[in-house]
């Protein structure tokens, strides 16, 4: 059986249970305590630890019984949650180098750049900031915008894996693909999606 219903923990019932937290939302103050010898802790977490500090402290993680993180080393490994599959990579036919070399007589950019979340942790906005005054980049989204979306329905984030986007995306040969956190095996669709429209990413992520 599984229930949003907190009450059950008041239970007195000897019956293993296991309360699943998730890590984003996950709150020291907010733990099922007192921790019962019935009760077993399992993590979901597939984002990285800039969602939860708290979560990167290994005393925090070994609390948990089980874990479903983007770490290879969790019970339940996300590590490739975003990797579809090696066919999905090449399922679109890409944009010929020809083809984008007229967008780029256009007044195309050869580098894409698309973020609204700004000034995380791997510092991204000021490499790009900087690699703007050598190189032209189209920069979409809040951070650094210097370009409007061709379609103002791409202005909503949800919109991110919509076939616009995609057609928008593969017209550019480079893709500056870095990750909100630098973290040992946190992958996430900045790696794929780049690749899926035969765009170049400049990757930064897991070095592992």
């Amino acid at each position: 059986m599984a229930t949003y219903n907190k009450n059950i923990l008041e239970q007195k019932s000897t019956e293993l249970l296991t309360i699943m937290q998730y890590g984003t939302d996950f709150r020291a103050y907010e733990a099922p305590l007192p921790r019962k010898p019935n009760h077993l802790w399992a993590l979901l977490h597939e984002e990285s630890p800039q969602n939860n500090y708290l979560l990167c402290n290994k005393e925090s993680l070994e609390l948990f019984n089980f874990s479903a993180t983007f770490k290879r080393n969790s019970d339940f490994p996300l590590t490739t949650q975003h990797f579809v599959s090696s066919e999905h990579l090449t399922s679109r036919k890409p944009i010929s180098v020809m083809e984008k070399n007229k967008l780029r007589k256009q007044g195309l950019a050869p580098i894409v750049y698309l973020q609204s979340h700004c000034d995380v942790p791997s510092d991204r906005d000021r490499y790009v900031y900087h690699l703007m005054g050598n190189i032209s980049i189209d920069s979409y989204g809040a951070c650094l915008n210097n370009k409007d979306f061709p379609n103002a329905d791409l202005v909503d984030t949800s919109q991110m894996n919509s076939e616009k986007l995609l057609d928008m995306l593969a017209k550019y040969k480079f893709h500056i693909a870095f990750e909100n956190a630098i973290c040992d095996d946190y992958i996430t669709e900045k790696l794929t999606r780049p690749l899926h429209v035969g765009s170049i990413p400049i990757y930064r992520g897991s070095p592992s």
